[in-house]
Order: structure tokens, then sequence, then C-alpha cells
């Protein structure tokens, strides 16, 4: 399979990354701490002068692979706004914003921002009901708790499939900035008269995060370019062994790359503790690790999925 990226998908990135920057990039997520107004009155309108809104990743395979590789430069500023959860509502539901829900408590990143749809795995639909302001934490400044009012109808299995990848491509965004971060960091960083990139045992960390990295790229493109072209179980399928894949990655980059910083790397002041904190409610909602590797074991039982250790594999 060919995981080039078309040139309309380019070109479209690099918009995004260029607007994002200008706008402050992870300096403006500091700011909407501070003020999380700053959401609506600059972030907003970044995403609507790049046309964003009118972006149905549902339409066309290549338009797939555009969202989500928009969702994976927006991770890369830890931009503050739900940009995954709007593709994936305008696909699914004709606008708003698209949550995913399981579990106990409901919550939503950014949920108090614009209209909000949920599903649950099942394809249950509802509406999202903010009951509260945001909760202001640390590992969840933006996240509020909601009602869900059960709507008629069901999604189909592909929609979740997608919204599951664009928040997978959105968490690739962050795993991206961390390892580079990280990478400078070991480069200039001098103790003992040399830069820490010249011990062995940093090396090792350095390729072990850079493999990460790499891996969880070339899953997210394979997993993105399919999933309109398969069925809904093998979507489904492909997009929580993305996510399984994307939540590992990440806890071991963030790991080694706190362990790399030291105390610097848990200093608001420094861009890796802003996205280290921001990808927190990516990585836990609707479910966590344990939860999303359950569902996935699930959801293999129910269709085709290949692997290095299945039988299909194997035969």
């Amino acid at each position: 399979m060919n995981l080039g990226l078309p040139d309309e998908a380019q070109e479209l990135i690099r918009a995004a990354d260029r607007a994002i920057a200008a706008a402050g990039g992870v300096e403006l997520t500091r700011a909407a701490e501070l003020d999380p107004t700053v959401r609506t009155a600059v972030a907003a309108p970044v995403v609507a002068a790049l046309g964003l809104g009118d972006l149905d990743v549902g339409a066309d395979p290549d338009i797939a692979v555009a969202g989500a590789e928009v969702c994976r430069v927006a991770g890369s500023h830890a931009f503050p706004y739900p940009l995954a959860a709007m593709f994936a509502g305008r696909h699914a539901t004709a606008g708003g914003n698209l949550a995913l829900v399981g579990g106990g408590r409901p919550r939503v990143d950014h949920g108090d921002l614009g209209a909000w749809s949920a599903v649950d795995g099942s394809g249950k639909r509802y509406r999202a009901v903010p009951v509260d302001a945001p909760l202001g934490s640390k590992l969840g400044p933006f996240v509020v708790d909601v009602a869900l009012e059960p709507q008629p109808g069901r999604s189909a299995a592909v929609d979740v499939a997608l919204a599951l990848d664009l928040v997978s491509f959105t968490v690739l965004g962050y795993v991206e900035r961390a390892r580079a971060l990280t990478v400078e960091h070991v480069t200039t960083r001098v103790q003992f008269g040399q830069t820490l990139s010249r011990f062995q045992s940093v090396r090792f960390q350095i390729a072990d995060v850079s493999v990460l990295e790499r891996g969880l790229r070339e899953l997210a493109r394979f997993t993105i370019a399919r999933v309109l072209t398969v069925g809904d179980r093998e979507a489904m399928a492909d997009a929580l062994a993305l996510r399984v894949a994307a939540l590992e990655a990440a806890t071991e980059v963030f790991r080694i790359a706190h362990q790399l910083h030291g105390a610097i790397g848990f200093c608001d002041e420094h861009d890796l503790s802003i996205l280290s904190r921001h990808v927190q409610p990516l990585l836990r909602l609707p479910l966590a690790l344990e939860g999303t590797t359950q569902l996935l074991v699930d959801s293999i039982a129910l269709a085709p999925f290949d692997s290095l250790f299945s039988a299909a594999a194997g035969a």
C-alpha cells in the first residue's frame, strides 16, 4: 500500500502548521489555560480561516487522510481546540462535535465548545449536555462533565472507527513533538563535559523513542487509508488496534522524555510539560489502555484481524 500523502493533503498540512504556529503554537495553549475564551477568540478563527469546518473526512479516503494529518499537526502544537471531534461530527452528524463515551462518568474534552453529540462503542447515540464549567485541573484543564440524553438511531461502526483514528492521529502529533523536544534537549544539554547524546544509555533511549514514533506513524497512515474501504467490523478492529498502539507509544515516549529532561520537563515554562498534561484527556477518555484493549479483544472475535501472532498471519 502506498502510504505517501496526496499533494492536496500536504498543502493543507503545511497551511495548518503555519497558521497554528503563527497563532502562538504551544504558547496559545498556555494562554488558554489562563483565559479559556482564547479557544473561541483565537483558536476558532484559525480553524475557520483554514476552512476546516467544511472538511468531510468520511467522504473520500484522501480527505480522511488530510483531516487525520491536520489532527496530527494540531497535536504537535497541543492546539486548544477539538479538531478530531469536529471532523468526526461533521461526517457522522452533519454538524457539531462528536465525542466517544464509555465506561463510567461521561466527560468530554472541550465539552463547553459548541454543540456535542456522543456515541458509545455499540453505536448508541446521545446528545451531550455540559453540566458544569471545565474542570480546570492540571491534567484536564478543558474537560467538562456532561449529561447524556439518548437520541434515536445508531451510528455506523465506521463512524466510531473514524473518530478513534482521528484521536490517534492527534496523539501521534503529541508524540512527535515530545520526541523532537527530547532530541533537542539531549543534543544541547552538557553534563560532565559532553552533551547527553554522547552517553550510550541516552542514545538507546532516543532510539527507542524514534522507533515508537515511526511505528505509530506508519500504523496510523495504514489504518486511516483503510477505514473507508473495509467493512464496519474490520474498521473497528483496526481503529482499536491503532488506539492501543497510540496509548502504549505515548505512555513510553513521554516517560522517556521526562526522564531525560529531568525536573525542567515538569515546569510549565517548558513545552514538554504542556504537551504531557494536555495529552492526558486523549489517553484517558473515553477509556484508557486496559479498557481499550478489552474492546479490541472483543472486536477481534467478531472481525478478521491479521497480526504477527494471528492464525491468518501464521497460515
